[in-house]
């Protein structure tokens, strides 16, 4: 067989190899759900986050007065089911809101919880109530004045949000109409693609973001059990410097963190246990991705997500 057959054949089996993965590849694509599927089941998730909310304040009333305003709000639910329907909607809208022009919002603060540590004490998250959901958390943190407590937790779920790729996908699935075509499918796709590959490439960053805010949402947690630190230069300056650590993205030695936040403590007379802070602890991430979502998780977030804050 001379070259220039052997050519000829290689050329027609890599065109053949071609055709079919491009075959195989819009098939995929019409089995893969496309942004308006994954727009219902945002839209899904924040209506269940919504009644976890509303069940949550109703098994955990705080004051008589909480107890009555549970039940009004209860009796007021049953007879307006239109106007509750009308509510979710606004709320959903509101969470978009919150997403697009704050956690993925590149030319938002990374964080800003040291401005407004003297509110820690008033924290509603810590040590109060931990029964709080995903809409609070997002209408608190664009709030002009933040719960630090809750803000310190905002850092990494603004660096997943601000992946590429990330708000192009929720801006797709946000604008989607239904019966997606393939070719808003591809885009899609892409984007999601490009957010999991990024993530998956950087995981190592995003073990020192959350490191950081673990730190700093302990040091929150501190201060809201002793609101008098607030005041305090030395822990001010510590917080402006975990501030800094994560805005400008510095290299953090996490044993040595460690030290000054046990010696911050105990200065402070605050039993680590009594704000869960475990010297131990050590930033853990993993991405995954399949064909319904893009998750990221670690031990710390995963405790998070159990307690309601998120």
């Amino acid at each position: 067989m001379n070259w220039k057959k052997l050519l000829k054949i290689t050329a027609i089996c890599v065109s053949s190899v071609i055709v079919v993965f491009g075959i195989l590849g819009v098939w995929l694509l019409t089995k893969l759900p496309g942004p308006s599927q994954v727009k219902q089941v945002l839209d899904s998730s924040a209506s269940k986050l919504e009644e976890k909310a509303q069940l949550a304040e109703a098994k955990h009333p705080t004051k008589i007065e909480d107890t009555y305003a549970v039940e009004e709000k209860q009796a007021t639910q049953e007879l307006s089911a239109q106007t509750e329907t009308k509510t979710h909607h606004q709320t959903t809208k509101m969470d978009m809101y919150v997403i697009l022009n704050d956690l993925a919002n590149p030319d938002a603060p990374v964080v800003s919880a040291c401005r407004d540590l003297a509110r820690a004490g008033e924290s509603g998250f810590f040590p109060k109530r931990t029964d709080r959901t995903a809409v609070k958390f997002l209408d608190s943190i664009v709030k002009p004045q933040k719960d630090p407590v809750l803000e310190s937790v905002a850092p990494f779920l603004r660096y997943v949000f601000r992946a590429p790729g990330v708000k192009e996908m929720i801006q797709l699935s946000q604008n989607a109409q239904g019966d997606d075509s393939l070719f808003q499918k591809a885009e899609f796709y892409k984007e999601a693609y490009r957010a999991a590959n990024f993530l998956r490439n950087n995981t190592q960053e995003m073990n020192q973001v959350v490191q950081k805010s673990y730190n700093l949402h302990m040091f929150a947690k501190a201060v809201a059990l002793n609101p008098q630190l607030a005041n305090d230069n030395a822990a001010m300056n510590f917080c402006e410097q975990m501030e800094k650590s994560l805005t400008e993205n510095q290299s953090l030695n996490v044993e040595e963190q460690v030290q000054e936040m046990q010696k911050f403590l105990q200065d402070a007379g605050i039993d680590a246990k009594s704000i869960g802070f475990d010297p131990k602890y050590r930033a853990h991430v993993q991405s995954e991705f399949s064909k319904n979502s893009l998750m990221v998780t670690d031990s710390w977030l995963k405790e998070l997500v159990s307690k309601g804050m998120f």
